[in-house]
């Protein structure tokens, strides 16, 4: 999953499995490595079931 800090802009690659818990909540929030800001990156959106 992409998440892009909201200060800096600057963006990463971050496993979806260390941005949620097993149940579907926001996990802890995660800090900017170029500006040290902290945020909670939203949740990813549910998929959608594939078209037949």
């Amino acid at each position: 999953m992409r998440i892009e800090c909201p200060a800096c802009g600057a963006a990463y690659e971050v496993p979806e499995h260390l941005l949620t818990r097993p149940d579907g909540t926001p996990a802890r929030p995660v800090r900017c490595l170029r500006c040290a800001r902290e945020w909670q990156p939203a949740a990813p959106a549910p998929e959608a079931p594939a078209a037949a």
